[in-house]
């Protein structure tokens, strides 16, 4: 590779402060399995949050896609249960869904 290209690429890499997450769909409209598992679903999750505070921020999450990477289809656990991270306060941006 040249080396003004290499150097092009690096300054471009440089500016990316955001990954580009449109391409993936995060939200196709399909219900719960039936009003019984979402009820179940809740259960698991609500006392987490409604219990003393644990000790380390966490997110815990009931039938939702997660990427674990970038290109590729989401694992969608019953439950989910992840320590160390902060829960974003507004889930109506498309980059915290």
């Amino acid at each position: 590779m040249a080396p003004d290209l290499l150097n092009s690429s690096l300054d471009d890499a440089d500016l990316i402060t955001e990954l580009d997450i449109s391409h993936l769909v995060i939200e196709d409209d399909t219900p719960v399995d039936n009003f019984q598992s979402e009820v179940q679903q809740r259960l698991l999750v609500e006392p987490l949050y409604s219990a003393q505070p644990l000790p380390v921020p966490f997110l815990a999450a009931a039938n939702v896609g997660l990427f674990y990477k970038l290109k590729g289809d989401p694992i969608v656990p019953d439950v989910m249960l992840s320590l160390g991270v902060q829960r974003p306060e507004d889930f109506s941006q498309r980059r915290n869904r």
